[in-house]
């Protein structure tokens, strides 16, 4: 017996175990998705250069309604929660910047024209100048930079997607499954792929969802068979993949509050994953772990691409553990002022109320904000750098989903779910209510 199937026997083994176990065939899949995309992008080209040759014969033969409303690049300089500039690149899949290349900087958006591409992105400020006519084609977007498959409409800034409280309800027991009325489905690894399965237990109390992945006085379940401390997955379901088509395709903010109780260990967390794929092996990840580190990841068939690049001078490295400073600043200093030297292996976000802020765009990937109760504004602790290798995998594969992630046995407390279009701060509550297009 192998010492994973041994962890396996005993209910140890989660997902961060392999970590790169499957690299190999993750880089065979890799490839397999830029030989598609190659495809997908030379179908684009050919489409373009014909609808740029009609539109040459317009123009030549009497005008085109669009000849004097040719629209403008987006402003795509729009600033994060904590003041940072958004920063965009060029397709992953087209001469994409490798973490073999130091000096490597993302590219700021290329001007473009409803002529000449079949790659538009539109923001509310952008759609506003434009005349009618041109408003109708600019919202209709076909990226060639994440896997859409075809054009979708891109919802407005300033939408509310989704939002969640827990506030309407009143205090349920504990249970192994999520309360009915939230509409969230476990994944199995049985029925939905899932890498992991463990019977988490959940509660609703005070307002906030309870989990339970720790095996606690608090189990009264009676028959002893529960697997405790493993991953597990819980989709929100409408949060679905055709639901957040439209959104992903777009710039989008997601955040939610997290309070740990207890952990077997300093690295277990609880997170909300997106861009879940329909088989549930790829997703982004941002997971806060209960002792004051952090990693921002793309999971990819098993192995984990990191986001993020230890260095001191961008100092975007949530995962940094070196007390000199040599990877950039440790977490815990920027939340909690500790050394991490001294308190790396004690459970320091335990009890601790905290914002974890997500930005979206579709080309680079996750911003990340967090922030304490206590504290007045957001601090930056990651954004997607082209150095980084998980960088790459931006649009490798197709997947639009949201779900809770318990990383292990861990409980806590989950609340305020937010989730609206665009990067600017939190909606009015009577803004309007995002309405997929049929």
């Amino acid at each position: 017996m192998t010492e994973l199937q041994l962890l396996e026997a005993i209910g140890m083994l989660d997902e961060e175990t392999v970590l790169d176990a499957e690299q190999t065939p993750a880089k065979g899949k890799l490839l397999s998705l830029r030989a598609g995309r190659l495809t997908r992008q030379i179908s684009a080209i050919a489409a373009c250069l014909l609808l740029f040759c009609g539109t040459a014969l317009i123009l030549r033969t009497g005008g085109s309604k669009f000849a004097d409303h040719e629209p403008t690049a987006p402003d795509m300089a729009a600033t994060g929660a904590a003041g940072g500039a958004a920063a965009t690149t060029t397709s992953p899949w087209a001469d994409a910047p490798s973490a073999e290349e130091p000096n490597a900087t993302m590219a700021t958006a290329e001007a473009t024209t409803y002529a000449t591409t079949a790659a538009v992105a539109t923001t509310a400020a952008t759609t506003t100048a434009m005349s009618a006519a041109t408003t109708g084609a600019m919202t209709t977007t076909i990226t060639d930079n994440f896997p859409i498959g075809g054009s979708v409409t891109v919802p407005p800034e300033s939408v509310w997607v989704y939002t969640e409280d827990f506030n309407s309800y009143g205090d349920t027991p504990l249970a192994l499954a999520p309360p009915t009325v939230l509409n969230w489905t476990k994944l199995t690894v049985s029925g939905n792929e899932a890498y992991s399965e463990s019977d988490v237990a959940f509660a609703l109390r005070d307002g906030r969802l309870y989990f339970d992945n720790l095996d606690t006085a608090e189990d009264t379940f009676g028959d002893g068979t529960l697997t405790r401390g493993k991953d597990a997955y819980y989709t929100i379901d409408l949060l679905n993949d055709d639901y957040m088509k439209p959104v992903v395709a777009g710039k989008y903010t997601l955040q939610y509050d997290l309070e740990y109780v207890n952990a077997s260990d300093v690295k277990r967390y609880a997170a909300l994953i997106t861009e879940l794929s329909a088989d549930r092996q790829c997703y982004s990840s941002f997971h806060l772990r209960i002792g004051g580190t952090a990693n921002h990841e793309a999971h990819f068939y098993g192995a984990w691409k990191s986001f993020s690049y230890p260095d001191p001078a961008t100092d975007l490295n949530p995962a940094a553990d070196d007390p000199t400073g040599a990877e950039g600043t440790p977490l815990l200093q920027k939340l909690l002022g500790l050394d991490i030297a001294q308190h790396g292996n004690e459970m320091n976000l335990a009890d601790i109320r905290l914002t974890v802020r997500l930005q979206w765009e579709p080309k680079t990937g996750h911003h990340v904000y967090v922030k304490t109760a206590t504290m007045t504004d957001f601090v930056k602790v990651s954004a997607p750098d082209p150095r980084a290798v998980g960088t790459q995998y931006i649009g490798g594969w197709e997947g639009y989903a949201v779900a809770l992630k318990i990383g292990g046995a861990v409980e806590g407390y989950l609340d305020n779910i937010l989730l609206w279009t665009g990067w600017g701060e939190q909606p009015a509550s009577s803004a309007e209510r995002y309405q997929p297009t049929p």
